[in-house]
């Protein structure tokens, strides 16, 4: 089992309920970002390393963004694309500060992404389609209360959720995998298939 806990949390599943009863429509753009802020003088020194981390911003919160949007649509992505960069470059040597990235999906669904090390502790997910978009802020974070807020048909929607043990709750649901000898959601080949599609890309530093 790989450690997704937005699957068993109730706003994120309340926009996949959205997504999945078609209030939305075709969708047609998602938007999403994680961002984090390292502090020079405290961050741990692995976060900087490519070996021990296995890569930056990307492979350490940005891919949540991946990960939600296809849990959220069921698609896989066709074509990937990134830029990343850095502000500085004497910590960021090996892994990428930040980074920008765009998924293509089949029935013409765009995922417009980024994360960054350097930035504000902040997460978000806007999902656009014909007949309306929905938004959760924060999207990622597992210790604030969340927003699922957007417009559909043309009327205003809001509900708040308080913060939940998120942990607990991806634990309850992998002791119940074990018991029933049912395969857990999501397993480790999600997590494989993540790594093989993460997008690469680096601009002049």
């Amino acid at each position: 089992m790989v450690a997704y806990r937005k699957y068993f949390e109730p706003a994120s599943r309340a926009l996949k309920k959205l997504v999945a009863n078609g209030k939305l429509g075709r969708l047609k753009i998602i938007h999403s970002a994680f961002t984090i802020y390292l502090p020079p003088d405290r961050a741990p020194g692995w976060h900087y390393d490519q070996e021990l981390a296995g890569g930056g911003s990307l492979v350490d919160v940005g891919i949540y963004c991946v990960n939600t949007v296809r849990w959220l649509t069921g698609l896989e992505p066709l074509e990937a694309s990134a830029r990343s960069w850095t502000l500085d470059p004497a910590r960021f040597r090996e892994v990428e500060e930040n980074i920008a990235f765009q998924l293509v999906f089949p029935e013409g669904l765009v995922l417009q992404a980024s994360s960054s090390f350097g930035a504000a502790k902040a997460s978000f997910i806007h999902v656009h389609g014909e007949l309306g978009w929905a938004a959760l802020d924060p999207a990622f974070a597992y210790d604030e209360e969340r927003r699922l807020f957007g417009k559909i048909g043309g009327r205003w929607f809001e509900k708040r959720f308080r913060a939940t043990n998120e942990f607990a709750l991806e634990l309850d649901a992998f002791a119940d995998c074990i018991r029933r000898r049912r395969n857990p959601e999501p397993d480790g080949n999600a997590g494989l298939r993540e790594r093989s599609i993460a997008p690469r890309g680096k601009i002049g530093q």
